[in-house]
């Protein structure tokens, strides 16, 4: 896949989200809403030099912003729905030099993020997308404009965190009191909603301010993950989804979300952080299983989104060739990435980037879907990475998803 091919790919995803700016509902939010596609169209713009398509973003931004301001939209707090994740585009945004800063804004959502934090602990909901995680998330991209303004919010949040944690054979977990699909009790893994976005988390906020805490917390948090891995050589995973008291099969997915490759991201991240020699080993050595499986049977890749398809895993080892300089990686890297571009067609087709929602009468079944999490504006964010590497371009729009 030459570069051309993908700057081609990048239009067609362009002129499908522009257009959806138009005729979609009014949806501000980062999963699939116009603040998740605004991000591509601002880095997107800056690639190509193009002010027009950074026009169409500031246009779009400024009405957001009245909106929010005028609270004429009616929302929740939380990360990837709601006001914490406006907070967080705006902050990145900000940061990126595409918005200027507005600090009584600012300062607004510190004071109610910070007692969103408080909210979540009563809840006991650790949730990157729906709960603590989501609000600490907003204070990790505060504090790359300037940590003074937020050092105190995000040991708070850590505290908080350590109060909601298990103590379990020297190490910490964190039961899933949202899942409302059992009665037994039950441990995510996952970075979407479990433990391995935790400790990916409080290895940012040592990484940040030095918290002795934070590195302490991840570090058991990685020690109780780990004892939770397969040695089963029939699995095709380390780890299964979500540890449960009845039900623990090690045959999750190749996945952001869930699955080994989010883990042991998470856990190669952490030691890495922490300048743990012993961690990045055991997070390399699970994350070079992955690279064995590639068909939809041992993968459950179906579709091309962010989340869970696959410009989400090449993305990831993308990171990994790219950031760590990990060139084993380069093979598996390009196989997602021609997944990824691949044509169903004579030519690249918009629908070959719809988002996989089901099976009926035995065909997959795809929609539309422009958004970050699942739809064209987190592929073409992947691809604009990719095609960046050679200016060396910081680009952290995959804080989103804690990368």
């Amino acid at each position: 896949m030459n570069k051309k091919e993908i700057e081609q790919t990048l239009s067609l995803l362009y002129s499908n989200i522009k257009e959806s700016l138009f005729s979609d509902k009014i949806d501000y939010f980062l999963s699939g809403g116009f603040l998740g596609k605004s991000i591509f169209l601002y880095e997107y713009g800056r690639y190509l030099d193009d002010d027009d398509i950074i026009e169409l973003a500031d246009d779009s931004f400024e009405k957001a912003y009245l909106i929010l301001e005028d609270k004429k939209y009616e929302a929740g707090m939380e990360f990837i729905s709601g006001y914490a994740g406006i907070a967080w585009c705006f902050q990145y945004l900000v940061n990126r030099d595409f918005l200027e800063y507005d600090d009584d804004f600012f300062n607004l959502f510190d004071q109610i993020l910070i007692e969103q934090s408080r909210k979540a602990k009563e809840e006991k909901n650790h949730d990157l997308f729906y709960g603590l995680l989501g609000y600490g998330n907003y204070f990790i991209q505060r504090a790359h404009f300037n940590k003074d303004y937020v050092n105190e919010q995000l040991n708070e949040v850590v505290d908080i965190i350590l109060q909601m944690s298990v103590e379990e054979a020297g190490g910490l977990k964190w039961l899933d009191h949202t899942s409302s699909s059992t009665e037994n009790e039950v441990v995510n893994l996952g970075m979407a909603h479990g433990v391995a976005s935790i400790i990916s988390f409080l290895s940012k906020v040592y990484d940040i301010n030095g918290s002795l805490i934070a590195k302490d917390a991840a570090e058991k948090a990685t020690k109780w993950l780990l004892l939770q891995k397969s040695s089963e050589k029939s699995s095709q995973s380390y780890f299964p989804n979500k540890i449960d008291s009845e039900i623990n099969e090690c045959n999750s997915r190749i996945a952001w979300c869930n699955g080994d490759l989010g883990i042991g991201y998470s856990i190669y991240y952490c030691g890495n952080k922490i300048n743990n020699e012993v961690l990045m080993d055991e997070g390399l050595q699970i994350l070079k299983k992955t690279s064995d499986r590639k068909n939809r049977e041992n993968t459950g890749v179906v579709d091309r989104g962010l989340c869970h398809g696959t410009s989400g895993a090449f993305h990831m080892y993308n990171k990994l060739v790219e950031e760590f300089n990990f060139i084993e990686f380069t093979d598996i890297r390009n196989y997602w990435l021609n997944r990824t571009t691949e044509k169903s067609k004579n030519q690249i087709d918009i629908s070959d980037f719809g988002c996989w929602y089901g099976i009926i009468d035995g065909k997959d079944q795809f929609i539309s879907d422009s958004g970050f999490l699942n739809g064209y504006s987190g592929i073409g964010l992947a691809l604009l990475n990719y095609i960046n590497g050679d200016k060396k371009i910081k680009q952290n729009w995959d804080e989103i998803l804690l990368l």
